[in-house]
């Protein structure tokens, strides 16, 4: 997740000029030509699988698709597993948080300018664990403005793309700060970390009624799969669905604004688990659109 999307970020020694020369570079050539940026191109035998993808999108079409899903690493994410010499997480420190954030922006440009010619509207998702670290006493010198501030440029920078934004993350987190920024959807880990998202009821009507989506990650991405149904996990959904009203979120923005989804990745899965997972998926789905849920 990080080894792929670090390619192309230059490292410093404890350099600070050198850091700000290369930070003034970045922030001069923030949207290049095409040609340029192929130095954040995410590199063939880290990412084989982004271009395998794109492959199958060229030779065999799917018709009905409203979009594909782009994917980056979050800068907070990014920032806490990439340390400088003294052993501190990089985000910490504002000169390598913005050469991240800058960097991160001109691979975003690539992926959106590399998956226009597929002709297909684009969603691009954050991915950022990292935000269970928010508020926690050992991230102390990690700011609210720090991070939502990081973020927003790269929603500025996809939006100026012509790409709409997501952002997921499998941890429970203050919701707040994300439902705050301009995302066009959100992506919780409903199978795991619901009971989070309740204190920030009133954050998340006040998203949906500004025209955002809910993606509620409900089936779950471990070998938990195999004991659920179609019929277990829409119960699930109900019962979460209530709590929210109950707690004073809009129940038909609820279910109009709604987004069903994977609770993580699926990587560390057998094949057989794989099918599991987006078979109830499907059927979850159809059930919703069927509206029996």
């Amino acid at each position: 997740m990080v080894q792929e999307k670090a390619e192309g970020i230059y490292s410093f020694t404890i350099d600070t000029e050198a850091g700000k020369k290369y930070l003034e570079s970045l922030t001069v050539n923030s949207s290049p030509a095409d040609g340029e940026l192929n130095a954040y191109a995410f590199p063939q035998e880290r990412a084989a699988g982004f271009y395998a993808f794109a492959r199958a999108l060229q030779e065999q079409p799917l018709p009905g698709i409203r979009y594909i899903k782009g994917q980056i690493t979050g800068p907070l994410t990014m920032g806490l597993m990439i340390k400088d010499l003294n052993g501190k997480p990089s985000f910490c420190n504002d000169v390598l948080r913005e050469i991240l954030t800058l960097s991160l922006a001109l691979q975003i440009r690539w992926q959106v300018r590399y998956f226009r010619r597929l002709k297909l509207p684009l969603m691009l998702f954050i991915d950022e664990p990292g935000l269970y670290a928010v508020g926690k006493k050992d991230f102390a010198g990690l700011t609210r403005r720090a991070v939502q501030d990081s973020l927003n440029h790269l929603i500025t920078v996809a939006h100026e793309e012509g790409a709409e934004v997501g952002i997921h993350t499998c941890a429970g987190t203050d919701w707040s700060l994300l439902f705050a920024l301009p995302f066009e959807l959100v992506n919780v880990d409903i199978y795991h970390f619901f009971p989070s998202l309740l204190p920030f009821a009133a954050e998340l009507d006040a998203f949906l009624r500004r025209g955002g989506t809910l993606a509620w990650g409900l089936i779950p991405t471990s070998r938990e799969v195999q004991a659920h149904t179609a019929e277990s996990l829409g119960k699930t959904m109900q019962n979460y669905r209530e709590k929210l009203e109950e707690a004073g979120v809009d129940g038909g923005r609820l279910k109009q604004q709604c987004l069903l989804t994977p609770s993580c990745g699926a990587g560390t899965l057998t094949d057989e688990e794989v099918r599991a997972v987006y078979r109830l998926l499907q059927e979850v789905s159809e059930k919703i659109l069927a509206k029996k849920l």
